[in-house]
């Protein structure tokens, strides 16, 4: 959407190589587990009241954050907004 095809490759190549992001695909997906649990601590650390809310209602990150991760949270950047969308792609990598 915002690049060519052959840096979209490389770039996917990057994420999966350097950014540590092939366990999340793996069997059981254990980068999955990871991420979740690192959004749990830093929902409970930044977020307590949430957290807390969460916690009595059984509201795992599995339920919510999938999706974030799965797409390296492109899933919730905007889509016609390049400026937002490089920023974070410029602070990710």
């Amino acid at each position: 959407m915002h690049c060519n095809t052959s840096l979209a490759f490389w770039l996917f190549v990057e994420l999966i190589e350097e950014c540590e992001l092939r366990d999340i695909f793996q069997k059981d997906l254990p980068g999955l587990n990871k991420h979740t649990y690192i959004i749990r601590l830093l929902v409970k650390k930044h977020l307590p009241e949430i957290h807390e809310h969460f916690e009595e209602h059984q509201v795992r990150p599995e339920m919510y954050a999938s999706d974030w991760i799965f797409s390296v949270f492109t899933s919730v950047l905007p889509e016609d907004d390049s400026e937002v969308t490089s920023a974070f792609f410029s602070l990710f990598f």
